[in-house]
C-alpha cells in the first residue's frame, strides 16, 4: 500500500536550499521538481474532492428520480392503470 502521507514542501524547500549553500553550488531543477510534486498533490486532493461530490450527484440524481417516477405511478387513476396494464 503506497504511502499517503503529504510531505511538507516548504521544509523540503528550505533543506534544499541549505544543501545548496554547503555544496556551494544549486541546482534549480530540484526546486522545479518539488513544485511540480506539490502541485500533483493538490490536483490528486482536487480529484478526490471531485469524485466524492460526483458520486454525491449521482446517488442525489437516482433518489430524485425514484420519487419522480412513484409520483406518476401514484397520481393516475386506477381507470387509467388498468388500461395501461391490459
Amino acid at each position: 500500500m503506497p504511502d499517503t502521507t503529504i510531505p511538507d514542501y516548504e521544509s523540503l524547500r528550505s533543506e534544499l536550499h541549505r544543501l545548496f549553500q554547503a555544496a556551494g553550488y544549486a541546482r534549480p531543477e530540484l526546486l522545479n521538481c518539488i513544485d511540480i510534486a506539490e502541485r500533483a498533490t493538490e490536483e490528486r486532493e482536487q480529484l478526490s474532492t471531485l469524485q466524492t461530490e460526483n458520486a454525491r450527484l449521482k446517488q442525489e440524481i437516482t433518489r430524485l428520480r425514484n420519487l419522480y417516477y412513484a409520483k406518476d405511478e401514484h397520481s393516475m387513476s386506477s381507470k387509467l392503470r388498468d388500461a395501461l396494464r391490459e
